[in-house]
């Protein structure tokens, strides 16, 4: 077919076969976010996003220095990261299996003005990233997932990183501090720090 006869064509198709197909694209693009939200709840990291009040209290009990890396694993739609990373010498790594919470969560760190080389949000299973260089790991994760974490945190983490996990602790280790967090929900944060 000729490109002149493709575009007669295209002019005589009738309106509503136009819109049907626009339709159907749209749908089909739902669907596939729809999807990526929903297979989230399969796994050990649900998206249930914390509270501005958690997020507000986490920043007072978080200190970070020039050239630190935060990881938030299950990071979500990245409210978490967007409001801990301030400034060029701050990085922040996000891990997140949903396409669609990662997509929000780049447009949330755009529209907060933080640069691509100081937060990323990478694609995946946190289980399987190398999480080494972390400074500082935040968590909201199920017993099931903080259980398994517990020999990742052992295995990889170097001495002195700090590990904030909101509701649950993790298995056969000694928090620093435990604190109750006040507002909805009134939450535990669990701070803990790796020894040798």
């Amino acid at each position: 077919m000729s490109e002149n006869t493709f575009v007669t064509h295209l002019k005589n198709m009738d309106f509503a076969w136009l819109a049907l197909i626009a339709f159907l694209l749209l749908v089909l693009v739902m669907l596939f976010f729809v999807f990526s939200y929903f297979l989230t709840l399969f796994y050990d990291a649900p998206f249930v996003p914390l509270h501005k009040k958690d997020i507000q209290f986490l920043q007072k009990k978080l200190v970070v220095r020039a050239g630190e890396h935060i990881y938030d694993l299950g990071s979500g739609d990245g409210r978490v990261l967007c409001a801990l990373v301030s400034g060029d010498k701050i990085f922040g790594i996000g891990i997140e299996r949903s396409f669609l919470l990662r997509v929000i969560s780049r447009r949330r760190a755009k529209a907060c003005s933080i640069s691509e080389k100081n937060l990323v949000f990478r694609s995946g299973n946190f289980y399987k990233h190398k999480i080494s260089d972390a400074d500082h790991v935040v968590c909201y994760l199920f017993p099931k997932a903080m259980e398994k974490l517990a020999t990742k945190f052992d295995q990889e983490l170097k001495h002195g990183t700090m590990i904030y996990s909101f509701s649950f602790s993790i298995p056969e280790w000694e928090p620093i501090e435990t604190c109750l967090v006040d507002g909805p929900g009134s939450k535990r944060l669990y701070i803990y720090r790796k020894e040798p």
